[in-house]
C-alpha cells in the first residue's frame, strides 16, 4: 500500500485532488433549506501549517481503510485529528455489507509539520498509471507473518518493483507494520510505532506541492449541499486556496441549476473544448484493462476533474489498432464540449472497467462531420 501526493500532478491552479477521480471534493451549495449542523458549533480552520493532499491506494482487502482509521486514532491522542472508526469511513450500506470501500472518503489530520487532506480510495484498479511520482510504502498485516525474513524479502521485492517503474527504489521509505495492531493497541512496535514512522516518512519524503496562486480561479463541482458559508472538513474557512477541499456557499443560484461536473471559474479564463490530441496509456489485461485491442471510432467514457463524457477515439493515420499495454497518441472527440486544457489528465473507462489514462497534449478545432454519429 502506498501514500501518494496525488495533487502534485494536476495543474497547480486547480484546487482539486484528482484520483480518477473526484477524490477531493468541492461542494457548491445554494445555502437554502435546513442546515446540516449548527454554525455556532463549528471551529474555524487556521492555516498554521502547509496543506498537502495525500491518499491510500492498494489492492482490495490490503487494509487501506484500516490504515486510515489507525492514523486518525494515533493522531487523535495528540490532538491532531478526530478519530474516525473503520465503519465511519466506510459508511455506505453496501460498504458495510461487503466490507470493502466503494466510494472515496475524506479525512483530515495534522502532524508536527503539516495539515493533510487524506483520501481513502477504493481498490487499486481505478488509480493505476495516473502519474504519481512521490510514494511512501506501508507493508501492512505484518502481524500475520511469523518469519521476519519473509518481511525482508517482501521489502526487497517492493524496492525492485519501484525501481523497475522509475521510482527511487533505494531511497523510497518502506515501513512495515500492522494497522490493526495500532487500532487494537497491540504490539506497539508493529502498531503505534509503525504508524508514527509512516507519518514521519510522509512529512519528510513527500514534497509540498508548488501552487501558482496567481493563476485564474477554477473550482470543479462535485456535489450540491446546503451549508452556511465557506468550509473545509466542517470547519469555517476565512480564505480558500488552491488544493483545499472545500464547500462554498454561492448565492443567486438555484440548487437544480448546479450539477456535478460543472466548474466555477473566473469569467473568460477558460472555455470548453470538444476535440483534443492526447497521449494515452492503455492498461494491459494484467493491470485490469482490456483483453482485446480497439480500432478507430471506439467509444469509451472520459473522466476528468469531476465530469465524465462519452468520447470517440480516432487512431493516428496508418495505425490499425491499439493493443492493451500500449502507449499511443489519440484524437479524442467528445459528445459535448467540456473543460479541457493542455496538460490536463484524464481516465478512460469502458463499462465498469478502467482501460486507460492520458494527458491532453493539444486542443483541436472541430471540423464538419466531427459531431456526426452520436
Amino acid at each position: 500500500m502506498a501514500l501518494h501526493n496525488l495533487a502534485k500532478y494536476l495543474p497547480s491552479w486547480v484546487p482539486f485532488l484528482h484520483v480518477h477521480f473526484s477524490a477531493t471534493r468541492f461542494i457548491l451549495v445554494d445555502g437554502r433549506g435546513p442546515m446540516n449542523y449548527a454554525t455556532e458549533a463549528k471551529k474555524t480552520y487556521t492555516r498554521e501549517k502547509p496543506h498537502v493532499n495525500i491518499g491510500t491506494i492498494g489492492h482490495v482487502d490490503h487494509g487501506k481503510t484500516t490504515l486510515t482509521a489507525a492514523i486518525t486514532k494515533i493522531l487523535a491522542e495528540a490532538g491532531g485529528a478526530k478519530f474516525k472508526k473503520y465503519e465511519e469511513i466506510d459508511n455506505a450500506p453496501e460498504e458495510k455489507a461487503r466490507g470493502i470501500t466503494i466510494n472515496a472518503s475524506h479525512v483530515e489530520y495534522t502532524t508536527a509539520n503539516r495539515h493533510y487532506g487524506h483520501t481513502d480510495c477504493p481498490g487499486h484498479a481505478d488509480y493505476v498509471k495516473i502519474g504519481v511520482q512521490n510514494i511512501v510504502v506501508f507493508i501492512n498485516k505484518a502481524d500475520a507473518v511469523d518469519d521476519k525474513e519473509m518481511l525482508d524479502l517482501v521489502e526487497l521485492e517492493i524496492r525492485e518493483l519501484l525501481t523497475e517503474f522509475g521510482y527511487d527504489g533505494e531511497n523510497t521509505p518502506v515501513i512495515t507494520g500492522s494497522a490493526l495492531c495500532a487500532l487494537e493497541n497491540r504490539d506497539p512496535e508493529l502498531g503505534i510505532n509503525s504508524i508514527m514512522k509512516l507519518l514521519d516518512a510522509v512529512d519528510t519524503y513527500i514534497p509540498i506541492p508548488t501552487r501558482d496562486l496567481d493563476k485564474p480561479f477554477l473550482l470543479p463541482v462535485e456535489s450540491v449541499y446546503s451549508i452556511p458559508g465557506i468550509e473545509m472538513f466542517h470547519k469555517n474557512l476565512d480564505r480558500a486556496e488552491a488544493g483545499d477541499n472545500l464547500g462554498a456557499l454561492v448565492r443567486g443560484l438555484k440548487r437544480e441549476d448546479v450539477k456535478r461536473g460543472m466548474v466555477m471559474c473566473k469569467p473568460g479564463s477558460i472555455k470548453p473544448h470538444q476535440k483534443v490530441q492526447a497521449q494515452v496509456y492503455i492498461l494491459s489485461k494484467e493491470e485490469g484493462g482490456r483483453h482485446k485491442p480497439f480500432v478507430s471510432n471506439f467509444l469509451p467514457v472520459m473522466f476528468s476533474l469531476t465530469w465524465d463524457m462519452a468520447v470517440r477515439v480516432t487512431l493516428p493515420e496508418g495505425k490499425e489498432m491499439v493493443m492493451p499495454g500500449e502507449d499511443t497518441s489519440l484524437i479524442m472527440t467528445l459528445r459535448q464540449p467540456m473543460v479541457l486544457e493542455k496538460g490536463q489528465r484524464f481516465t478512460l473507462r469502458d463499462g465498469n472497467k478502467t482501460i486507460g489514462t492520458g494527458i491532453v497534449t493539444d486542443i483541436l478545432e472541430i471540423k464538419p462531420g466531427d459531431e456526426e454519429g452520436w
